[in-house]
């Protein structure tokens, strides 16, 4: 059974720390909040026996459904749900239906979770690809009894989401392209122009200035290690995007990119934009 750490505050609000052994981190914060303290953090403790998490997470990455299909499969849902279907129903014509073999996969994975008994919020919260939110929100409607609602709920607030990534985008095409566009033709110049223009120099027998033999030499440098600079530059492309998949990776290049000179602060923007955008619809669907 996993172990969980957790910080809280009783009722007088005295800070209390501890480890509880549960089966998952829903029932340690239902548990603490039964004895009147509020959750402030709590994480799961690494097991010493599992030594093969980041191989999971990342076959897991590639294996999520893409945020637009969780998005369908969340109202699809919601309209069966109001026309008097049944959950497990509903969950099953998902499966069977759904054009993208992802959602069928994980909606497979979740009837499967349900049937043993376990909650469909906890069945969500065990899939890749579905926001970490949508969990909390389906927990509301399970004790409330509006599922539809909160399923309608996390959609649009995953179409908002969307929509601020591509407004996000279209803000960083212009300036991304001029610098493609700088890249390609500094690379030919020095592979393609500046070498020809070393040959005619060369035939002139005159000195040339300091700055035309910086050019030359890096036109020489450049066209000699070609291959070594393009293996480079894929085995770094590599790196980052298994960077990028992992949680300490991703979290490292986040803080970077919050520090790019006018970038970062729309990411900046964007990251307030969702953080708030998130936080009402929690709280205005029931979650504390």
């Amino acid at each position: 059974m996993p172990s969980f750490a957790f910080v809280a505050r009783d009722e007088s609000g005295q800070p209390r720390s501890g480890v509880i052994d549960a089966t998952n981190a829903t029932t340690v914060a239902s548990l603490l909040r039964g004895r009147g303290w509020i959750v402030v953090n709590l994480e799961e403790q690494a097991d010493e026996g599992n030594s093969a998490p980041q191989s999971g997470q990342f076959l897991r990455f590639f294996r999520a459904p893409r945020s637009v299909h969780v998005e369908l499969s969340l109202r699809q849902l919601a309209v069966m749900l109001r026309g008097g279907i049944s959950l497990l129903s509903a969950m099953h014509t998902l499966a069977s239906q759904s054009e993208s073999r992802s959602i069928r996969r994980a909606y497979n994975d979740m009837i499967e979770t349900v049937q043993s008994g376990r909650p469909f919020s906890e069945a969500v919260e065990l899939q890749p690809g579905f926001p970490d939110f949508l969990s909390q929100l389906i927990r509301v409607g399970e004790q409330t009894g509006i599922q539809e609602t909160v399923l309608v709920s996390a959609a649009d607030m995953m179409k908002t989401r969307r929509e601020t990534i591509r407004e996000l985008a279209t803000a960083l095409m212009y300036p991304l392209l001029v610098l493609v566009a700088a890249v390609v033709a500094t690379a030919f110049i020095v592979t393609n122009l500046l070498p020809k223009l070393a040959d005619l120099l060369t035939t002139l027998n005159r000195p040339l200035p300091p700055m035309t033999r910086s050019l030359i030499t890096i036109s020489e440098f450049t066209t000699e290690w070609a291959g070594a600079i393009i293996g480079s530059s894929m085995l770094a492309a590599l790196v980052f995007g298994l960077t990028w998949v992992s949680s300490p990776g991703r979290l490292f290049i986040d803080r970077l990119a919050l520090r790019i000179p006018v970038v970062g602060k729309l990411f900046r923007i964007s990251g307030t934009l969702t953080f708030s955008q998130t936080l009402g619809v929690l709280v205005g669907s029931g979650v504390t």
